[in-house]
């Protein structure tokens, strides 16, 4: 999954040059881990990045790898 690190909201009336009604959060790594942990998920990587100059909004984005392993129930 991937998301805007930090907390807060932001709302856009613009996105490419159209007009958009968008309501984004962002979230902390602590707290997308958490949650993703709490449901079961593990074997967790993040990766972090900086926005790309002049072309992004300028807010950190996270990728997050998780695995959910598959329970095998018996007959």
């Amino acid at each position: 999954m991937t998301y805007h690190v930090g907390e807060g909201r932001l709302h856009v009336n613009d996105f490419l040059g159209k007009k958009v009604d968008i309501n984004v959060k962002f979230f902390t790594t602590d707290f997308i881990t958490r949650c993703l942990t709490d449901s079961g998920f593990e074997k967790m990587e993040t990766i972090e990045r900086e926005p790309y100059p002049g072309v992004e909004h300028q807010s950190r984005r996270a990728y997050v790898f998780a695995v959910k392993p598959v329970v095998q129930k018996s007959p």
